[in-house]
């Protein structure tokens, strides 16, 4: 509400700064310029009709007498239609203000004033919006503000035909028709947006359905290309850094280092100190602890052996969740023993009267750290079902729901074939074992992100820059 009074303020305040222009000429939208005055200079003063008046005359108020004939209110002339050109960019969504940079044959629609102030007002704007929790996306801001800057150098270029003597009909010729500032305009668009999301082909082929100006698609993908080039080597995406931002671990399509990893072993990235295993059977008080204690996603399953445990598999943090979940259930009486299918272990089908949903799957894990009754369906009679009820002692075997199809490579395992097993099997977690199958480490992909992969390299000497 914050953010909507201040731009509705400042959309409504400053369109006061700028004086109203008459429209002179006006252009529809098959592009056919018709002046009420034909001594006007149709460059200069072309303008579309769909221009916002805000306090500014308009033709609504010439009254109309007989079928054909009309008297112009307060004495002005029947063709005095004026226009406020930031009003005409502020009052509207940002898709019609793209419409108004991108038209054709209105080259002087916006001055210079107009375009930098809204450049700078919606870039401002965009900023702060994208940045904050409102549902806002980024690709119309992209477009509109590209346009901008696109239209900026348009009515340069214009100036620069006017200075070296170049008449109207020329730059009206097939020659010359590139210079005009909708086409700036849409080149510019274009080329922004590349700058800031990378895209290529596909970008130009958006650009190329919203304007219809297929004859100008070498220099809209010369832009692009342009504008990719120069950002790839100042900065990555946009995209990217927001992914940075959140946390999200999102491995690249080439490791830091390069072929610098190959000289790598998992042993040499996997996270340092004891890895949080889990028995086939284990004790309730030792999984709930678990839970509580940390936030993995998923833990190692061992079996006990006189060489030691050994690893079995992975269990899922909701796996171990749902186990608790239903073992409480049952030792409650509101469950009947026995296994859970695999439906009920994800979620697909309820245990019992537990409905399962995303919602309440943050519920059930809640419930199960906090020592709360545990959320019940709605078509079911409520019940303080509490997994801290079961007794200590209770041992629950978790052989039924380990995942003993899970990957694990040796300690002398490469970390540039590691990192691939990541990026081709989409693989979240790889547990690291020894000669005899114990687990000693485990890799996740913060594991194999820049900085990770960085500090290791620098720990044995290898200094690479980013």
């Amino acid at each position: 509400m914050v953010y909507m009074f201040i731009f509705s303020t400042i959309a409504m305040t400053l369109p006061f700064a700028f004086e109203c222009r008459s429209s002179g000429c006006t252009v529809d939208k098959e592009g056919v310029v018709t002046c009420s005055n034909p001594t006007l200079t149709r460059l200069r003063t072309g303008v579309e009709e769909t221009t916002e008046s805000f306090i500014c005359r308009s033709d609504v108020q010439v009254a109309f007498r007989g079928e054909n004939s009309f008297v112009p209110a307060s004495g002005l002339e029947p063709s005095m239609h004026t226009y406020n050109e930031l009003a005409t960019l502020m009052h509207v969504s940002g898709s019609q203000a793209i419409t108004h940079l991108m038209s054709r044959n209105t080259h002087y629609e916006f001055g210079f004033a107009s375009i930098c102030v809204f450049f700078i007002i919606y870039y401002l704007g965009s900023a702060v919006v994208a940045g904050s929790c409102i549902s806002s996306g980024l690709f119309v801001p992209m477009l509109l503000m590209g346009a901008c800057i696109g239209r900026f150098w348009g009515l340069v270029a214009l100036r620069i035909a006017n200075r070296v003597g170049m008449t109207e009909e020329a730059l009206q010729s097939e020659q010359w028709a590139w210079i005009d500032p909708g086409v700036f305009a849409m080149v510019g668009a274009g080329a922004f947006m590349a700058g800031v999301s990378r895209l290529t082909l596909s970008l130009a082929v958006i650009v190329m359905e919203m304007t219809n100006e297929v004859h100008f698609m070498l220099p809209l993908l010369i832009a692009i290309m342009v504008a990719k080039w120069v950002s790839d080597a100042l900065e990555h995406a946009l995209y990217h850094s927001l992914l940075e931002f959140k946390n999200v671990p999102f491995l690249p399509s080439e490791p830091f280092g390069g072929p610098t990893l190959e000289m790598l072993s998992v042993a040499d990235v996997m996270a340092t100190g004891p890895v949080v295993c889990v028995q086939e059977r284990e004790s309730l008080l030792a999984l709930t602890d678990i839970l509580r204690k940390t936030k993995f996603h998923a833990f190692p399953v061992t079996r006990p052996t006189p060489q030691g445990d050994v690893f079995v598999g992975m269990i899922t943090r909701d796996h171990l969740t749902m186990v608790l979940c239903h073992a409480a259930l049952v030792h409650s009486g509101h469950c009947p023993p026995g296994l859970m299918s695999y439906d009920q272990l994800e979620g697909k089908a309820d245990v019992q009267g537990v409905t399962r949903t995303t919602e309440s799957t943050e519920e059930l894990e809640l419930a199960v750290l906090a020592g709360s009754p545990l959320p019940r369906a709605k078509h079911t009679e409520p019940a303080d079902v509490v997994v801290d009820t079961l007794p200590a002692s209770l041992d629950l075997d978790l052989t039924a729901y380990v995942n003993r199809s899970g990957v694990s490579v040796s300690r002398y395992f490469n970390a540039m074939r590691a990192f691939r097993m990541f990026r081709s099997l989409g693989l979240r977690h790889l547990p690291v074992v020894d000669e005899y199958n114990r687990v000693c480490g485990i890799i996740t992909r913060a594991q194999l992100l820049d900085e990770s992969i960085s500090e290791k390299l620098a720990h044995i000497g290898i200094h690479i820059d980013h």
